[in-house]
């Protein structure tokens, strides 16, 4: 009987608005989906930074389409090109997609969906297709059809002629849109607060992460946020700064294309901004790191094999996943930490990300291992280290909850399970 009487009522209030929406006119907004690709098999020779400026499309866009998960490529590999169509507007530093929406008359979810993002973030420089434009900006370029990319006569699929892809760039006037302010202004701004972000009335996340051009997980795992924590006004928030020389990436600019420039590995960059993937943002910030490794000089590998970084040889924590790309080995406080192959030091310095003090070590054959939560450092940055020498004493600096010996073992652009390369050293 009790539940009759509530489906009832249940009924009673789904009619009620159903009425008031016809009354009052009212129509939910439809959803608007990003359908337009073109596929595109990789040629050898080829690199996301060309196939952007050929189709005119973006790095974000590619990456949502295809659920990339590195910016590598291999020949044949088939890609699904987004083609963007209407209004493009290209991204000015400081504008976000909440403010985008608001000038344009549609929502973030609309242009998310329009241009495969997977994350509320744009990034200075890239090109933003608006599925609803508003009337006041200049009309736009022609949609072109939704043809499929023709055999070229080099093999794979040939991208169709630039001047069908592309759409009128759009100026947002001045008094559209608040006068955006570099990261470097933002960040001198933090000096009268004590390095702290004062939170505003209608502040998001991902607003702030744009301003001080982080990625928003990096400010929510900063400042110990869930993913659905809520600011409040007036609230301070701690914003990492850089910890090496600031770089802005270029559109299609890869992780090991500027590990080379920089004369460091890739691992390195990860450890030193907070990376969990080796994934690269066009035209957001970086730090490189100290350039330590002489250039083309290979680490010699010593003896076959990774050993175990201490003389505990178990796991202590957290096991190698997804979600988790390391080994927590056994390391109580003082333990000696050793180097599990013989390499040179790319990094030995404190990080912001949650790692504490952290060691990289170069090894041959592109392999790089990560040694973090140490208490202190014995090794400077650049020095040549035999398997089995002194790195470090363990601890439990940065976002740690015990002592313990954080590892891990990466070849290229690959993390890889530690377990199994340990057991064999």
């Amino acid at each position: 009987m009790f539940h009759q009487e509530l489906i009832s009522k249940a009924a009673r209030a789904l009619k009620i608005t159903l009425l008031s929406a016809l009354i009052l006119g009212g129509t939910p907004p439809a959803p608007v989906y990003a359908t337009e690709t073109t596929p595109y098999k990789v040629l050898p020779g080829d690199n996301l930074t060309e196939i952007v400026e050929r189709f005119s499309t973006s790095l974000l866009a590619i990456h949502g389409a295809n659920k990339l998960k590195s910016q590598v490529l291999y020949p044949g590999q088939v890609l699904l090109i987004p083609i963007l169509t209407g209004t493009i507007h290209s991204v000015n530093r400081g504008e976000t997609l909440m403010a985008l929406a608001n000038i344009y008359g549609t929502t973030t979810d609309a242009i998310m969906a329009a241009n495969f993002l997977t994350r509320p973030m744009i990034v200075n420089g890239m090109r933003l297709a608006i599925p609803i434009a508003a009337p006041s900006p200049p009309a736009a370029a022609a949609e072109p059809p939704a043809a499929i990319a023709q055999p070229a006569a080099s093999g794979g699929l040939a991208a169709p002629p630039v001047a069908e892809t592309e759409a009128q760039a759009v100026t947002i006037q001045p008094d559209q849109l608040a006068k955006s302010e570099t990261p470097q202004t933002a960040r001198e701004k933090l000096a009268a607060t004590n390095g702290l972000y004062i939170v505003q009335p209608l502040d998001a996340i991902n607003q702030i992460a744009a301003k001080f051009n982080l990625p928003p997980y990096v400010l929510r795992r900063f400042n110990k946020l869930g993913n659905n924590s809520t600011l409040r006004p007036g609230q301070k928030l701690k914003i990492p700064a850089p910890l090496g020389t600031p770089y802005l990436v270029q559109p299609g600019e890869s992780l090991s294309g500027l590990s080379e420039r920089a004369n460091t590995n890739i691992l390195t960059l990860m450890a030193l901004n907070g990376m969990t993937i080796p994934l690269l943002m066009e035209r957001s910030e970086v730090a490189l790191p100290p350039a330590c490794l002489p250039p083309g000089v290979t680490a010699a590998p010593g003896t076959r094999g990774f050993a175990w970084p201490t003389t505990y040889m178990s796991r202590s924590g957290n096991k190698y996943s997804s979600r988790h790309r390391g080994y927590d080995v056994t390391a109580p406080y003082n333990t000696p930490v050793y180097a599990s192959k013989g390499g040179i030091v790319a990094l030995a310095q404190w990080t912001e990300w949650g790692f504490g003090n952290t060691i990289v070590l170069d090894h041959a054959s592109e392999w790089q291992t990560l040694y973090a939560h140490l208490d202190s450092i014995a090794v400077t940055c650049g020095q040549t280290v035999a398997k089995g020498d002194l790195l470090g004493i363990s601890g439990s600096t940065g976002n740690s909850t015990g002592p313990h010996l954080h590892f891990e073992i990466m070849q290229r652009e690959t993390h890889v399970d530690p377990a199994d390369y340990l057991f064999g050293g």
